[in-house]
């Protein structure tokens, strides 16, 4: 990002509010930020109110900590359940327990890859995402835009759907026999069109 260094002394503006979200979303904790060479992008994080966009705080087992549990808790508790509109029976969509982030860790042939657009190695070993989609995560999370690039959308990604004696575990896509059967029992609106370019 180049060197910052009076960037605290009142310079700090010449940052972009993007720039900063980006700089410090290559951590996932706190701790491995204040470590970093990129240690300022803390504090302008700081002075911009971009407190929501800081790695969260874990403790050595990697458990979240403090407020950033409680918020994790309140989160989960406020999610909405969208229901049919038509008289009958209305489709439940049940939320499983969530991660901080909506991508999960994934392996193909024992091989981790990244867990959004499923191509690219993660950027690090600690990485969920490939360096293309940490850039578009934390382009359009600081906008408060959709991420998820598939034919599920994001407020439904991660959700268990039952439906009479079956149950689906729905992660950020599904493939088209599935969508097009859960479409004809009632749950065409947890679908989108997919992106047509996963990284813009």
């Amino acid at each position: 990002m180049g060197n910052i260094q009076g960037a605290i002394r009142g310079q700090y503006k010449k940052w972009t509010d993007e720039q900063i979200i980006d700089a410090i979303s290559k951590y996932e904790t706190l701790k491995d930020l204040r470590m970093s060479a990129d240690k300022p992008f803390y504090f302008l994080a700081l002075k911009r109110d971009l407190r929501d966009y800081l790695p969260v705080k874990r403790t050595r087992c990697m458990n979240i900590v403090g407020s950033a549990l409680l918020a994790k808790e309140k989160a989960k508790q406020e999610e909405p359940v969208k229901e049919k509109k038509k008289p009958g029976p209305k489709p439940k969509v049940q939320r499983v327990k969530r991660t901080v982030q909506v991508y999960k860790t994934t392996f193909e042939n024992d091989v981790k890859i990244c867990g959004r657009c499923f191509q690219n190695e993660p950027k690090t070993p600690r990485s969920v995402l490939c360096k293309p989609c940490q850039k578009v995560y934390a382009r359009n999370q600081a906008y408060e835009r959709p991420h998820t690039p598939w034919n599920v959308y994001q407020e439904f990604c991660n959700t268990v759907i039952k439906h009479h004696e079956k149950t689906f575990e729905i992660g950020i896509r599904v493939d088209e026999r599935l969508q097009n059967y859960l479409t004809l029992v009632g749950y065409a609106f947890i679908f989108q069109d997919p992106w047509e370019n996963i990284w813009k």
